[in-house]
């Protein structure tokens, strides 16, 4: 099993959500936290966009995950 280093002060996170709306307030402590403990957080484009029940353009849902693994490297 591979598995990945601990996230250390300084390192990136993507916040995306590809499925459904978050709950906002939660969304908001929960990117303060990451921030408070010394992460860079990027989010998604269409993090607060809705299109009917799905988050943001239900087509770009492989997009978002590309565009976080070029973040990555």
């Amino acid at each position: 099993m591979i598995k990945p280093q601990r996230l250390q002060k300084g390192d990136t996170v993507a916040v995306i959500a590809p499925a459904s709306p978050p709950n906002q307030h939660n969304l908001k402590k929960g990117i303060e936290y990451l921030k408070e403990i010394g992460l860079n957080v990027v989010t998604g484009a269409h993090l607060y966009k809705k299109t009917g029940t799905w988050q943001g353009l239900m087509n770009s849902g492989q997009r978002i995950y590309m565009r976080c693994l070029l973040i990555s490297k």
